[in-house]
């Protein structure tokens, strides 16, 4: 199983509204963070931004509304992140009543996400009081514990967890070696369903350290194929983009970057322009390069690509080069496409 995460900013929306049919039950479930109650101009509140979900995503899908620890993310645009940052104080209760606002959809599978950032869910009691109540009122709900406080709270989570009930248990941009621990202590008897979380792009490798082209070691995605192996049922990621949160200022200068993942290879091509004056124009570069014959077949950019259908729909055809978030629209079309092709992945 491979859960694809996303938070709910502008071009993730435009990919759930677009593609949010594809999705397949118990083999691909996205994830949606909830970091604004605001898609375009139109506000919501939760019970209804649940049901703009339902009516896009065909499969069941996992809701958590996110907040954060202040030192995790750097620059921030607080403008954009008022529904989140208010969400790290509140208390268990109103925590509790904003996960069973997800009981208007048989789809959403709400998480409880045990953080850092979240003050007040970080004793035994909180978490117990949490679960009972959420699991009254859903027949599938999903614990996400960042792996630094997993042995802490452990006994409490597993004890409660059903079978049919989820935990993601969240490495962030950590490797698996600081949690070996923890890992031995999984098995195939473990009731509920386990999902190893992850991270691979960090957050500190700029757009330029990428290669100009070529399979980048930069992102390390083992943990697709290797989760049975830790014996868990799936593995969850952000999809090639990073776990970032809108940014405060920006002059409009970086490289241009394409990242595509190959499933056959479990990497991903990066196209770069390492000009980081040209900005969003080095897209041309990067186009230019995509539709290289070499680079088409190795990549297999054809009418079976969704990505590739895109950027001859909006880049190729209309003579426009697109700007860096669009270029992460093609990367989370790209991740989607490949991972439909690719039935061996399921066997």
């Amino acid at each position: 199983m491979y859960i694809p995460m996303y938070k709910n900013r502008m071009y993730e929306n435009i990919f759930l509204n677009k593609y949010g049919h594809l999705f397949e039950h118990e083999k691909i479930m996205p994830y949606i963070e909830i970091i604004d109650l605001k898609i375009g101009k139109k506000e919501y509140n939760e019970e209804s931004i649940v049901m703009h979900y339902d009516g896009l995503i065909n499969t069941k899908y996992f809701i958590d509304f996110f907040t954060f620890l202040a030192s995790e993310y750097s620059q921030i645009d607080t403008t954009k992140l008022k529904y989140s940052l208010d969400l790290r104080s509140e208390t268990t209760d109103k925590y509790i009543k904003r996960l069973k606002s997800t009981k208007v959809s048989n789809k959403a599978i709400p998480v409880i996400s045990i953080k850092r950032g979240r003050e007040k869910l970080l004793d035994v009691e909180s978490i117990k009081a949490v679960i009972r109540n959420l699991q009254i009122e859903k027949e599938e709900i999903a614990v996400r514990i960042e792996a630094f406080l997993y042995s802490k709270f452990k006994d409490v989570i597993t004890s409660l967890l059903r079978e049919s009930d989820y935990l993601f248990y969240d490495i962030m941009e950590e490797s698996t070696d600081p949690f070996i621990l923890d890992l031995m202590d999984f098995d195939n008897d473990d009731k509920f369903k386990k999902i190893i979380t992850s991270s691979p792009r960090k957050r500190d490798i700029t757009n330029a350290s990428y290669l100009e082209s070529g399979y980048t070691d930069l992102i390390d995605n083992h943990l697709r194929k290797d989760y049975k192996e830790l014996f868990f049922d799936g593995s969850a990621d952000y999809s090639g983009l990073k776990d970032d949160l809108p940014k405060a200022g920006g002059g409009g200068y970086g490289a241009a970057l394409a990242m595509l993942y190959d499933f056959k290879m479990n990497s991903y091509y990066t196209i770069t322009n390492k000009d980081t004056k040209d900005g969003s124009a080095g897209y041309e570069f990067v186009i230019h390069e995509l539709e290289r014959d070499l680079i088409k077949k190795k990549l297999r950019l054809n009418d079976d690509c969704l990505a590739y259908q895109f950027i001859k729909d909006e880049f190729i055809e209309t003579g426009k080069n697109g700007n860096y978030a669009k270029w992460n629209l093609v990367t989370l079309i790209r991740q989607l496409s490949e991972i439909k092709l690719s039935t061996k992945y399921y066997l």
